[in-house]
């Protein structure tokens, strides 16, 4: 029941027939986008007319094009080329600083803003980032453009944003809080890379913030969000999976698509491990329908994973095979239980 009677809404995208693969490229972006539009307009249609209601849509389909139009303009393509990256033949060794960003986008499930002053600084790194992402997901990933300081797009999962003339950016902590998943901010002016929480804990504040936005729409309050404390933390972690990629690919020659080759491998491995972890998970559990038998502890030495960040990784990869297993095998943070308390203590 509406102020307009009783009725059903719905939402319906319209293309030309021969936009189907583009579209089918980027319909997880339509998905989260208009998830969240609808549970708006559910809402503004209790407290409004249908023609106000219908007029503060707009303002969210403009905000939603707006996005895909930068994905059409500066979107990367299936495909990345070696030489646009740090892996690029007559380049060397990144440091440290190539090492903790591959990391900390591989712990937040390929999610990484890219900040710089220079276009040609940040895309490079969007590159390199990107090649350790599947084909599909750079699909939804974007380069910088120099003279448009586009904002930040909540759910792209690599996007480079270019400084203001100051060298500062306005990230809007809520809306990356609000993003599937958790995101890595890597700034190649300072060379800082900084991450929000881990995806449980971003799973747990994600539901928390969609929750307030829709309940301070509904009572019409102002929706503040002010954070009690750092959200991006420095990437400090043991680990020697991508310590060991880096020493190793360019230890090879940057030719036929030698290093290609290898970077794939790399990726293979990478979800080698965590389709054995979910395997693990899956028959301890009886495929999820009972509490996980063994710990971390325990899951970490049946992988021959001795350090926490390459088990980080691995978990992380396997949620983006089968969705749910992060969750599973960490705990909700907010349930305080004894299991729970096993799982967590041995990281």
């Amino acid at each position: 029941m509406t102020k307009a009677g009783i009725s059903v809404h719905s939402l319906a995208v319209v293309l030309p027939s021969q936009e189907l693969k583009a579209y089918l490229a980027v319909q997880s972006l339509f998905d989260l986008w208009f998830k969240r539009i609808v549970s708006h307009l559910r809402v503004l249609l209790e407290l409004e007319s249908r023609e106000n209601a219908l007029n503060t849509l707009s303002i969210y389909i403009q905000e939603f094009l707006s996005m895909l139009s930068t994905l059409q303009e500066a979107g990367l393509s299936e495909t990345v080329n070696l030489a646009d990256t740090f892996f690029a033949p007559g380049l060397g060794p990144e440091g440290t600083f190539l090492k903790r960003a591959i990391i900390s986008h591989l712990l937040t499930c390929g999610h990484s803003i890219v900040l710089g002053r220079e276009a040609s600084e940040i895309n490079v790194m969007v590159a390199t980032l990107a090649l350790l992402n599947t084909p599909s997901e750079r699909k939804r990933c974007r380069y910088a453009i120099q003279d448009k300081p586009w904002p930040y797009h909540h759910d792209l999962c690599i996007q480079g944003i270019i400084k203001d003339k100051d060298g500062q950016t306005w990230l809007p902590i809520k809306e990356v809080l609000c993003s599937q998943f958790p995101s890595t901010v890597i700034d190649v002016s300072t060379r800082d890379v900084k991450q929000s929480p881990p995806f449980n804990d971003h799973v747990c504040r994600r539901h928390d913030l969609l929750t307030q936005e829709i309940m301070c729409l509904a009572q019409e309050k102002e929706d503040n969000y002010y954070p009690t404390r750092e959200i991006f933390q420095s990437v400090d972690v043991a680990e020697s999976l991508v310590h060991t990629f880096l020493t190793e690919v360019y230890q090879l020659p940057a030719i036929c698509g030698v290093r290609d080759a290898f970077i794939r491998q790399f990726i293979r491995s990478l979800e080698s491990k965590a389709l054995t972890l979910i395997k693990i998970v899956e028959m301890e559990s009886n495929c999820g329908r009972q509490p996980l038998k063994s710990n971390i502890k325990k899951l970490k030495q049946d992988l021959g994973l001795s350090l926490d960040g390459d088990f980080r990784i691995v978990l992380a990869t396997a949620e983006r095979l089968k969705p749910g297993m992060y969750m599973f095998i960490t705990g909700d943070p907010k349930v305080q239980n004894k299991h729970v308390a096993e799982n967590l203590d041995t990281f």
